[in-house]
């Protein structure tokens, strides 16, 4: 029913206006309705006002909002998804990265074995056995190192977790994108968002063969546990060098925090040879 109060007939309009309905009933105040020569008038002047209220508020005009609106989310899913894929080529590059460094320290801790074993059995090693061990694409182990192996081994499933709290944020293999589903997420390990300013520590006891530089603010420690390495991946600062021996839980670096989102991740992965496995399997009720 029509109310002569301007301000509120407006309120119900600009409602409705935004709400998408496209056309406005404009009610008729019945005749007997009609108790004075004002009411009529007021009647009238709302129905005048309102066709004008249409005609400038531009109707119209929200439908060009919202493809405006629509066209900038379309962009900024395309600028997203760029992002995305870019990361990814990113986290491959770096995986290719971690495999060169592996197959690199295979073929010298081969070649080391190799001079051991011709050293200690000079009469009794062919060169043909020598040449097997050094060009062996896995980690030929010595005694010594197939101990660590073993050991490391029995404890799958019961090693402690990289950080001292967190939780698990990426998991390992191929999943889709929690928001584009279209596309697929591939993680060599996981990744476990923990508190700002934590550390990093070592799964297992082992030797550290190498400190990498992967980007400016990207370092990343690796571990050797006979034929298994653990990388420990996006540290700011290290604080074991290349030759170290580590014991479980020593703290080998600090985890970087990111500018952008103000989240700090570890990447851990865990291999044998060049093999990853998947750490759910091998970390404590992860």
């Amino acid at each position: 029913d029509m109310n002569p109060d301007f301000n509120a007939f407006y309120e119900k309009l600009e409602v409705c206006r935004f709400s998408g309905v496209n056309t406005l009933l404009i009610p008729i105040v019945p005749i007997k309705q009609i108790k004075s020569g004002y009411f009529y008038l007021t009647s009238l002047l709302t129905r005048l006002n309102t066709l004008k209220y249409l005609e400038l508020s531009g109707l119209p005009q929200k439908n060009r909002i919202n493809d405006k609106i629509a066209k900038a989310i379309k962009k900024d899913k395309k600028q997203i998804t760029a992002e995305i894929k870019k990361k990814q080529q990113e986290t491959r590059n770096i995986d290719a990265q971690i495999e060169r460094l592996i197959r690199a320290a295979i073929v010298a801790a081969n070649k080391k074995t190799a001079a051991a074993k011709a050293k200690a059995n000079p009469k009794t090693t062919t060169a043909a056995e020598t040449k097997a061990t050094e060009t062996s694409t896995k980690i030929v182990l010595t005694p010594e190192g197939q101990v660590v192996a073993n050991n490391f081994r029995a404890n799958k499933g019961k090693l402690p977790w990289p950080v001292e709290k967190g939780f698990v944020s990426l998991p390992y293999g191929d999943q889709p994108h929690p928001v584009y589903k279209s596309l697929v997420v591939h993680n060599s390990g996981v990744e476990i968002t923990t508190d700002q300013g934590a550390n990093a520590r070592a799964v297992f006891g082992g030797e550290v063969i190498s400190v990498m530089v992967l980007s400016p603010v990207n370092k990343a420690v690796m571990i050797q546990h006979g034929d298994y390495f653990t990388v420990y991946q996006n540290l700011s600062s290290v604080n074991v060098s290349k030759g170290d021996k580590v014991s479980m839980k020593e703290t080998i670096g600090r985890i970087r925090t990111n500018g952008d989102s103000g989240k700090t991740v570890l990447k851990f992965t865990i291999s044998q040879n060049t093999t990853y496995n998947n750490p759910a399997t091998w970390l404590f009720n992860m």
